[in-house]
């Protein structure tokens, strides 16, 4: 704490650096940061008179430096659990649909044809899924096409077969 005499000294003299629309004064000396608040006021005698707060910028900054540390700490703290939630968003808003073109691809692989893919409601995603499932129609269309065009192939064999038998039979029995 400060004596009077000591506070008397660091006053600023008479309205040097008032500010005229607060009242306010800021002493800056090279021994003492403080800020000084003056407020005009009527006493219960009825005398006029000013109250002069004092106040040591010392005792402030420790607070400040407190309340900053809290407001940085508070702020990253916000950030990563925003980055969180929108990455785990982000994770299941696009994996899930990747997984089911994945499961696409296996079906395809395997030979299974008669699936089909959902939309994902994701733009990018929905015309990749429709490229797929264009591509599986035209995978399955093929796929039919081979097995009817494989099976008239049988049908023209055993047809060639069961022709060149039936006149070999005949020339057995007149040998």
């Amino acid at each position: 704490a400060l004596t009077d005499e000591e506070i008397a000294g660091k006053l600023p003299e008479a309205d040097e650096l008032r500010d005229d629309r607060s009242g306010d004064w800021m002493v800056i000396r090279s021994d003492m940061l403080c800020l000084v608040k003056s407020v005009n006021t009527e006493f219960i005698d009825g005398d006029k008179g000013e109250i002069v707060i004092f106040t040591s910028m010392n005792q402030i900054w420790p607070g400040m430096a407190r309340w900053l540390r809290d407001l940085v700490v508070t702020c990253i703290l916000i950030l990563v659990i925003t980055s969180l939630v929108m990455g785990v968003w982000l994770y299941l808003t696009t994996i899930n649909p990747l997984m089911q073109l994945k499961k696409g691809a296996q079906n395809i692989r395997d030979g299974n044809l008669d699936f089909e893919l959902e939309k994902s409601g994701i733009q990018e995603l929905d015309d990749v899924c429709d490229d797929f499932e264009e591509m599986r129609k035209r995978l399955k269309e093929s796929a039919e096409e081979k097995v009817a065009s494989d099976s008239g192939n049988k049908e023209l064999i055993r047809n060639i077969s069961h022709d060149l038998k039936t006149p070999l039979t005949a020339i057995r029995g007149y040998c």
